[in-house]
């Protein structure tokens, strides 16, 4: 429900449906364990496309998109 109050075991739940809602996930900037990298991944188990804007590799910021381009 909209009044539920948000807590970190509901991330997962409110991630996948993200990745299920498009018809595909653009990754803009992702650290190695974030959100975003998290959505993009059950984006990826579902079947749908993942689009990566690569980053400076020396910029922890992009690491996560760095890692789903190798």
């Amino acid at each position: 429900p909209y009044s539920e109050k948000m807590q970190k075991h509901f991330f997962h739940d409110r991630n996948r449906l993200i990745a299920g809602l498009g018809a595909v996930t653009l990754l803009v900037e992702s650290r190695r364990r974030s959100g975003s990298l998290l959505t993009a991944q059950k984006t990826l188990q579902l079947g749908k496309s993942v689009l990566v804007v690569p980053g400076h590799p020396c910029d922890q910021s992009h690491l996560g998109n760095l890692d789903l381009l190798s």
